[in-house]
This record gives structure tokens, C-alpha cells and sequence, in this order.
């Protein structure tokens, strides 16, 4: 799944419950399939789906930015 991919799915997500839990489970592949720590893994994925909003404009990087607020 591409980043921008992983962007619509994380922006559909209802509520920020989901969007942790989305995280969660990115995080434990991203950890798997790059041999990372969970800490590194989270940051990285983080930095990549506001990347990817950021280049849509003001309103998709905040609601990405609020999803992922801890």
C-alpha cells in the first residue's frame, strides 16, 4: 500500500480511535518490514502521512494532524 493510499484510509477513518488503531497496526508493519523500533517506525509514518496531506492543503494536514495527536 503506497503512503498516499495510507493517507485516504487514515482521513476516512471516523474518529481518532481508528486512527490510532490504523496507526498501531502501520507501525507494527513498518517495525516488521524495516526492522525498526516502534518509536522510529511511528515517527517516520507520521512524517510521511502529513507529508503527503500537506501537499493537499491546509484543511488535510489538520485533520491528519488532529487524527494523530497522541
Amino acid at each position: 500500500m503506497t503512503y498516499d493510499e495510507q493517507l485516504n484510509n487514515l482521513l476516512a477513518c471516523p474518529d481518532k480511535e481508528a486512527a490510532r488503531v490504523w496507526l498501531m497496526v502501520e507501525v507494527q508493519r513498518y517495525e516488521r518490514d524495516y526492522n525498526k523500533d516502534a518509536m522510529t517506525a511511528r515517527r517516520q509514518i507520521i512524517a510521511n502521512v502529513l507529508g503527503l496531506a500537506s501537499k493537499r492543503g491546509l484543511d488535510v494536514w489538520h485533520r491528519a494532524s488532529v487524527l494523530l495527536e497522541p
